[in-house]
């Protein structure tokens, strides 16, 4: 598979045979494909979480708040969120196709079907699904800025390391871990690289949040920040 605009193409050849070139590659369950877009991961996901959708209301009769918000978080949403942060989507109607799949699933209670698709999220308590994608966005860098996770992000032949996230895409201000992002053109994959777009939410967080240590209290402290369940 050959990634960028410039990319030449050349032919890898090993043993005598010429390697087949592919634009779409599935690894770890996620499909990659040569634009880095990720549209053919999200109608994956959504294929597959609208079958169990399906299956799941030609088998209930009866469908309350409690059971639709129960039945969507257990069985449907971890289809539209597997392994999110490695393909989190950047194009709107990627983002809407998944939102869809939630859109549609809030419609199963009788007494919210009427209503716009916002007031029946505040009615389940559910938070949008690009919210969430963000939530655990934060989630993360939080651990790789406490060394919770040791991960070498890679910056050109800059290792960006977990400990100190020290140069663009990765660059923290010293004393009160902010993230510098990068300033990117013409190219939408590196705009929306992991700390590039987190780096925004990252920094509107206080200073006194930013800085826990520990995760759980991280997490509960953002959930109240955010407002999300």
């Amino acid at each position: 598979m050959h990634l960028g605009a410039d990319n030449k193409h050349t032919d890898y050849i090993i043993n005598g045979h010429c390697l087949t070139k592919t634009t779409k590659e599935r690894d770890l369950g996620i499909i990659f494909t040569s634009d880095l877009k990720f549209h053919e991961q999200s109608k994956r996901a959504v294929a597959r979480a609208t079958m169990v959708a399906c299956k799941i209301k030609n088998t209930f009769s009866y469908f309350s708040k409690q059971i639709v918000s129960l039945i969507f978080k257990s069985f449907v949403r971890p289809h539209l969120e597997f392994a999110v942060g490695a393909w989190n989507p950047y194009r709107k109607k990627d983002i809407d196709l998944l939102e869809s799949v939630q859109r549609k699933f809030s419609k199963l209670v009788p007494d919210l079907k009427s209503k716009p698709y916002v007031e029946r999220r505040e009615a389940l308590k559910w938070p949008s699904l690009q919210d969430r994608r963000s939530r655990g966005d934060l989630i993360q860098l939080h651990k790789i800025q406490h060394r919770l996770d040791q991960v070498e992000l890679i910056n050109g032949c800059q290792p960006l390391a977990s400990n100190a996230l020290d140069c663009p895409a990765g660059r923290t201000r010293r004393g009160k871990l902010k993230l510098e992002r990068e300033l990117i053109k013409n190219c939408d994959a590196r705009y929306h690289f992991f700390t590039n777009r987190t780096a925004g939410y990252w920094n509107l967080l206080d200073e006194a949040t930013r800085r826990i240590t520990d995760t759980n209290i991280f997490k509960k402290r953002l959930d109240k920040l955010l407002n999300l369940n």
